[in-house]
């Protein structure tokens, strides 16, 4: 009756050292995206600031999940190790303190508008005529609200883009997943890997964020623009054509039989057309805006103004438009492609399910040497499958179990959370991925895992990268 055990790895101090690089990169990236977020609105350091980022270092600090076999000092070392990236996040913390000194000179922003303040007096002062007056202060506030909005509409075109063109990479966590994988094997990196075997989501959502700025500056061929250009000049236009189409409807609505208007009542028809657009003022607070104004004159000149407005705006168009927007758009494809975040307890495989599920299941478990398991006698990584693990008479061993043997079919007697996966006891193989990965990087997980090569199966040496490649494309449709 084979007998299988799973080990934390090496105890060598190679191993320690991989795991505390592991871990040091992923805490660094959440404490830097905490910076980020901060610094968006705008704001300084605060002692806030300082306490949510040392209550995050405590907390991924007491996650690290180590080897059964490190001792509280090996534990102590690392973590000490871990609290030197204070020294690591400085240049962050003083670069927001720097935009922050700048956004809120008050000199600076003078400087900054003095030549908009002063047409703005020019205007007021000169004896133009009314309309004229009127087009400008309108025009002036749609300006404003474009550029208010024009963030939030951005990132709705950039998600748009990357679920629809990114080859389907982006469709369902599954091909996420898999797309990754397909990256990391042409790259050739097995401490790629060995991230990922230590936190696959933490990979996955490492992933995705390159993969969104990779496509938002990628050259539009058609263009010769990036692709965040393009949506950003696409979204100025959609506002500035909508705002050209509600001045007709007002035109066109009550005031069909008028010759002239108000500014007054002829903005408070126009705000029930773009009230959903843009936010803009109810009251322009117009020191005329009682005075009759042309209909026809005012609708002419306010939409050649716009054309002005529509320029301006696209010509002021800044690539740190996509710090603005990365992590929003990161965000909504991690919530949105990996609400369940559990893995298979043998294989580490990733639940294929979506929204809510009693069990956690997924369709290709991996051969479980990949997770660490190996042999208890002879060391050896196993390649079997947790599917026809619990087919057989087969046992395994490990710190859930306290190192008690349990036989595979009773798998969900150890604790909740193996009873919330459902394996079927079916027969089968697993994916040419894995069964090329396992082949290739034999010494290399051994080593890693402190145990033997794995006895790999006739076959599984002659699948090539591309031909592992491929299976997966097919696999998963991407």
């Amino acid at each position: 009756m084979p007998c299988q055990s799973t080990t934390s790895g090496p105890t060598n101090i190679g191993r320690y050292v991989i795991q505390a690089n592991c871990q040091k990169q992923q805490v660094l990236e959440t404490l830097e995206t905490k910076i980020a977020k901060h610094a968006q609105n705008g704001r300084n350091y605060t002692k806030q600031l300082g306490f949510e980022l040392f209550e995050s270092l405590s907390c991924k600090l007491g996650e690290i999940k180590m080897d059964e076999n490190v001792g509280i000092t090996k534990k102590a070392n690392i973590q000490l190790s871990l609290c030197n990236f204070k020294v690591a996040l400085l240049p962050s913390l003083e670069k927001m303190q720097e935009q922050y000194d700048i956004e809120n000179d008050p000199k600076k922003y003078m400087e900054s508008q003095k030549e908009r303040l002063w047409e703005m007096f020019k205007e007021e002062c000169k004896d133009l005529h009314i309309v004229v007056k009127v087009v400008s202060a309108i025009s002036r506030e749609f300006a404003g609200a474009i550029k208010t909005a024009i963030s939030e509409k951005c990132q709705l075109g950039v998600i748009d883009n990357l679920r629809y063109s990114s080859g389907k990479g982006l469709s369902s966590k599954m091909s996420l997943h898999a797309w990754m994988l397909i990256e990391m094997a042409e790259k050739g990196d097995f401490q790629s890997f060995v991230q990922y075997l230590s936190n696959p989501i933490q990979s996955i959502k490492t992933f995705t964020s390159k993969q969104i700025e990779k496509i938002c500056f990628q050259e539009n061929d058609t263009f010769g623009s990036s692709v965040l250009k393009e949506i950003y000049n696409s979204k100025v236009r959609e506002i500035l054509a909508r705002l050209k189409q509600a001045i007709i409807n007002v035109n066109v609505s009550g005031m069909i039989y008028r010759d002239s208007t108000t500014m007054k009542s002829w903005w408070s028809i126009l705000l029930e057309y773009i009230n959903e657009e843009l936010c803009v003022k109810t009251d322009m607070m117009f020191f005329d805006d009682e005075a009759e104004l042309d209909l026809k004159e005012l609708s002419d000149k306010l939409m050649l103004e716009l054309d002005s407005v529509e320029e301006t705006i696209i010509n002021a168009y800044v690539s740190r438009l996509f710090s603005e927007i990365s992590t929003s758009c990161c965000d909504f494809f991690t919530a949105d492609l990996l609400a369940c975040q559990n893995v298979c307890p043998f294989c580490k495989a990733l639940c294929e399910l979506h929204g809510k599920h009693d069990h956690h299941r997924t369709e290709c478990h991996r051969p479980q040497g990949i997770a660490g398991y190996f042999n208890h006698f002879s060391r050896k990584l196993v390649t079997d499958l947790c599917t026809t693990s619990v087919m057989c008479n087969h046992r395994f061993k490990n710190s859930h179990t306290n190192f008690k043997y349990i036989n595979y079919r009773e798998y969900k007697t150890v604790n909740d959370y193996y009873a919330s996966w459902k394996i079927e006891p079916l027969p089968g193989e697993a994916e040419a991925f894995w069964k090329w990965f396992m082949a290739t990087y034999n010494t290399e997980l051994a080593e890693y895992y402190n145990a033997k090569e794995a006895d790999i199966p006739a076959g599984w040496n002659d699948i090539t990268m591309e031909d592992a490649k491929r299976d997966m494309r097919k696999w998963y449709d991407i």
